[in-house]
């Protein structure tokens, strides 16, 4: 799997988004960025967070930090979804929710598929490497999964369930895993009906603490629901239940799922997302203080917009880290912000080295299709955006694109917009096209290039409070921009944020071109 072998990566400073204030407080959300579905676990001196993936590959990102706050990316714990099918894009498919834990000795990460069970990869270090993906119970609409190991031996997973794939939603489920510490193949019971107070109740994660069972979960839906504490002194039930996150009178919509954790001096928190539109699932972190062994999360229950960071070991180099996101090129891997729409394809790129720094995207046409149309495309390698207001810009060179091959500059939300540089006979054409979700491409913009070489940018700024995105491509000649007129309004996809790539496609048949990007630069906005 791809991991971060230095972490003092020349190009992992870009200053997008700082929650560390620099006078021991920090102010939320802790990661403007989409990592949905956070969970997080205390391992040595550090703390460790996955989120879904989705379709994207490499999968369950892995995040260190020395204080809750400060988050850098180290790499993935899933190089590839081996089910079938996957070699293609399959949005709203793939990875979800995962739960990270730890037992024996070992690092786990359960996680659901919606269309095919739930899997779990271990590791004797959150820093991998990872095993191979086990299915732990197969079955349609079984999600958001998370284990507990009991002292006889005995494992359980609690879950929910998705309404698009089993026809129901707004319960619980729970089955047995393991019985007497080998393997066990239990019955899948409910748990808890969440009809219909705590309708749509998803995204459990299960402790024990003072000889009681938690189960924190949200209910009400992402964008308007609530967080729930439910307990019991046995797993099965049944449960109080309390509401302990709410909106309120703060600015943070939903606070949906996420995950709980002690700092190093036993102070509990708990980090969760919040649905930003077109941004995606940034994550937030609450204080947590324990009354009548509940947990009251927040400020009277209420999302902080900050706070004190949390006591931690500290390590001077990493304070005030910032997620990664523009790129050299300069190899020996791909940076670790990069994913693919699909299952890595095979022969689709390669990196430059310090010397002649560059990536080579070669104009595939994996998908047999007669358009450039980007929906179907593997082979597109995009990021997260991690800013409200973002600056991207990269140099294109096309001399070995071939006739029938495109390359470009894209964002990609509910529809897409993308710059491209096109190969037609002995002429080079630039084109501002977009296109909505699975539809086909509209050209807004087409006009002849002067030649092979482009430098061009995107700038991304907030449309409005319902968190739509503006996105407005720009060119550049003799060092000024030249804006194209035509704006993009972005929305969620699915259950993503909008994200910016590269790509070189066909839509013939002989896959013989290939396109170089070199300095990819990202930079907030002023």
């Amino acid at each position: 799997m791809r991991q971060d072998s230095d972490r003092n990566i020349k190009n992992a400073r870009d200053n997008l988004w700082m929650p560390n204030q620099g006078d021991g407080t920090y102010k939320n959300p802790i990661i403007f960025a989409d990592y949905s579905d956070p969970d997080l676990i205390r391992w040595g001196d550090a703390f460790y967070l996955t989120a879904s993936s989705f379709q994207y590959t490499p999968g369950l990102p892995i995040l260190k930090s020395k204080n809750l706050v400060d988050w850098e990316l180290i790499g993935y714990a899933l190089d590839k979804i081996p089910e079938k099918g996957y070699d293609s894009p399959r949005f709203s498919c793939g990875v979800w929710a995962p739960a990270i834990r730890v037992h024996d000795d070992k690092v786990w990460i359960f996680y659901g598929m919606p269309d095919e069970g739930i899997f779990a990869v271990w590791a004797t270090d959150p820093e991998g490497p990872w095993s191979e993906p086990i299915l732990i119970k197969a079955g349609k609409g079984l999600i958001d999964p998370c284990p507990i190991w009991e002292e006889n031996g005995d494992a359980y997973v609690v879950h929910a369930y998705a309404k698009s794939r089993i026809g129901f939603k707004s319960v619980l489920g729970v089955f047995q895993f393991q019985k007497n510490g080998l393997p066990y193949d239990g019955p899948d019971k409910l748990l808890f009906d969440g009809h219909p107070e705590q309708f749509t109740i998803e995204g459990p994660k299960l402790y024990k603490r003072n000889g009681y069972y938690y189960i924190l979960a949200p209910a009400g839906g992402v964008v308007t629901g609530w967080q729930l504490a439910m307990r019991s002194k046995s797993l099965l039930g049944p449960y109080e239940i309390k509401e302990v996150l709410h909106q309120g009178q703060s600015s943070v919509n939903g606070p949906h799922q996420g995950g709980l954790v002690e700092d190093f001096a036993s102070k509990a928190y708990f980090i969760h997302f919040q649905d930003k539109g077109a941004y995606g699932r940034i994550c937030l972190l609450q204080p947590v203080l324990w009354e009548e062994d509940w947990p009251l999360m927040g400020k009277n229950a209420e999302p902080v917009e900050g706070g004190l960071i949390p006591t931690g070991k500290y390590d001077e180099d990493r304070v005030s880290l910032s997620l990664q996101a523009s790129d050299s090129f300069a190899g020996p891997a791909l940076g670790l912000q990069w994913q693919w729409s699909a299952n890595p394809p095979q022969s689709a790129y390669r990196l430059g080295d310090e010397e002649k720094p560059g990536l080579e995207l070669y104009a595939l046409n994996i998908s047999s299709d007669a358009s450039y149309n980007l929906w179907n495309r593997p082979q597109v390698l995009s990021q997260k955006l991690l800013s409200p207001e973002q600056n991207f810009e990269v140099s294109l060179d096309g001399r070995a694109l071939a006739e029938d091959n495109a390359a470009g500059l894209v964002i990609l939300g509910a529809s897409y917009m993308s710059l491209r540089l096109e190969k037609e006979a002995d002429a080079y054409v630039l084109s501002l096209v977009r296109a909505d979700d699975k539809d086909e491409e509209t050209i807004i913009e087409r006009r002849t290039w002067k030649g092979p070489e482009l430098c061009m940018g995107l700038d991304v700024r907030p449309k409005n409070q319902r968190g739509e995105v503006s996105a407005r491509f720009y060119y550049r000649v003799e060092e000024k921009k030249i804006y194209l007129e035509a704006e993009e309004v972005l929305t969620s996809h699915t259950w993503t944020g909008a994200r910016v790539g590269l790509y070189a496609v066909s839509k013939g048949s002989q896959n013989t071109g290939k396109a170089l990007f070199r300095d990819f630069s990202a930079r907030r906005l002023a």
